[in-house]
């Protein structure tokens, strides 16, 4: 076999196998991906104005590593009450917040400390960051 047909067949391999193996991206990504029903849930949600879904999050350790993770946990903002309901496939828990407008930022942090903010911007996106120890989770989203 000469050399340009061994570059080829290595060629054709390698695309061969990029097709086959190299797409598991977008099914971790997937795999990732906030899936809960809200329409199903075996509760009645509380009164809000807006709803704050998680596209992303992450667990951070206190030595620095970060990893991907599943978000499971969604928001749910009653502005007239100031109050955040943080739900899952459990009945959501309630807490009153303290409101503080900075430039195009929303704060909310609970009156009584519980271990997590959750900063609104002006176009809807939100960040809610948990505390567990030194250790904390970081939901990225969007409310609505």
């Amino acid at each position: 076999m000469n050399n340009k047909n061994t570059i080829f067949i290595i060629i054709i391999i390698l695309v061969a196998g990029f097709f086959l193996f190299g797409n598991t991206q977008d099914e971790n990504t997937n795999d990732l991906a906030f899936d809960l029903d809200i329409t199903s849930l075996s509760y009645n949600l509380p009164s809000y104005t807006k709803i704050c879904l998680p596209e992303k999050k992450q667990y951070c350790t206190s030595d620095g590593s970060c990893e991907n993770i599943k978000p499971v946990v969604f928001l749910l903002y009653n502005e007239t009450s100031n109050t955040i309901y943080r739900c899952d496939d459990k009945p959501c828990d309630g807490y009153e917040m303290n409101k503080t407008e900075s430039g195009l930022y929303t704060i909310l942090e609970p009156i009584t400390p519980r271990g997590f903010t959750v900063k609104i911007s002006s176009d809807n996106s939100y960040v809610e960051t948990t505390s567990l120890g030194l250790d904390q989770f970081i939901s990225y989203g969007e409310c609505k």
